[in-house]
């Protein structure tokens, strides 16, 4: 149903911090990433406050700051941005009770659980279905995790 492509983007890996990020198809995530790649000191993630929503105002729409919880097991929306709730606004929602289970909520936390594990960033784009819709592809949603310290 959902044909996912990960690329963990760390050192030893697909892309690294030195690496030509154009890998990132969408430019608002490319700016996102290279803006994160450099705060970042010594592969430690930046922290939260170092983050100005000023350098990043195109993202700011297609944002999520999501909270770790529990080891990874569970997320909390600290805040989704205007173009991400779509329906109900998740925040302030812990993962479960915004997605419910199903095979959804399984492709969901197949990218958070990893993503949370790692201090690198992780992309992935994701198409939805496998029929196309008159001659078009499958829809695709790119989605860029860049944890925070």
């Amino acid at each position: 149903m959902f044909d996912d492509r990960q690329l963990f983007l760390k050192e030893n890996d697909v892309l690294d911090d030195a690496a030509d990020p154009a890998v990132i198809g969408d430019d608002v995530l490319r700016g996102l990433f290279v803006y994160w790649a450099r705060l970042r000191v010594e592969q430690e993630p930046p922290h939260r406050d170092q983050i100005d929503p000023a350098e990043v105002v195109q993202a700011l729409p297609f944002m999520m700051l999501v909270d770790v919880l529990d080891n990874g097991e569970r997320f909390r929306f600290r805040l989704a941005g205007s173009d991400v709730a779509t329906g109900v606004n998740p925040t302030g929602m812990i993962l479960n009770d915004a997605v419910p289970p199903g095979a959804y909520h399984t492709h969901i936390i197949s990218h958070y659980q990893p993503a949370a594990t790692r201090k690198s960033a992780l992309y992935t784009v994701s198409a939805y279905g496998d029929v196309t819709l008159d001659g078009h592809a499958p829809p695709t949603v790119s989605r860029l995790f860049l944890p925070l310290s």
